[in-house]
């Protein structure tokens, strides 16, 4: 990754990572367009929890996403029993990270920290549709540290 790419979610960062997705789903466009609009929804979902600033574009574009988009991509609905299932596990680890971040325990304010992000493992379920489990094994480690962006203790102390 470059340094104009190395600052999270920036439009030369989503570059980087449209360009990394297509290579992952191996050249499958919807592939890729499942993964960019199921992060627009969990990002706008997160940013209006946390009641940071979103814009009505984004989201208006979660909720077209959400509502019509999906469902129109021939991807998303070849593989949305599986997608469905890594989104309900992703979606109840977030939402538990929510009340565990507040604790006075370290554990598990640690625990927030890794399983708030599990709604990433989407990606791998992505791409174990396009290559199978061979694939999935053999870029899942890439992803994850492609979408890893601060440690424990930058998250700890940003909170």
């Amino acid at each position: 990754m470059t340094d104009a790419a190395s600052t999270w979610d920036s439009a030369p960062w989503r570059r980087v990572r449209d360009a990394n997705l297509l290579r992952w789903m191996l050249g499958n466009d919807d592939a890729v367009k499942t993964i960019v609009m199921l992060s627009a929804i969990s990002e706008t979902w997160d940013a209006l929890i946390d009641g940071d600033a979103v814009t009505s574009d984004e989201v208006h574009g979660a909720f077209i996403s959400a509502t019509i988009s999906l469902n129109l991509n021939p991807f998303y609905k070849q593989w949305e029993p599986m997608i469905t299932g890594a989104a309900l596990a992703g979606l109840n680890a977030w939402m538990d990270s929510i009340a565990l971040e507040k604790s006075e325990s370290i554990p598990e304010r640690m625990q927030a920290f890794y399983i708030r992000n599990y709604i990433y493992e989407l990606v791998n379920v992505c791409a174990f549709a396009v290559g199978g489990w061979a694939h999935m094994r053999s870029v899942s480690q890439e992803m994850r540290a492609f979408f890893t962006h601060e440690t424990y203790s930058q998250w700890e102390h940003a909170k």
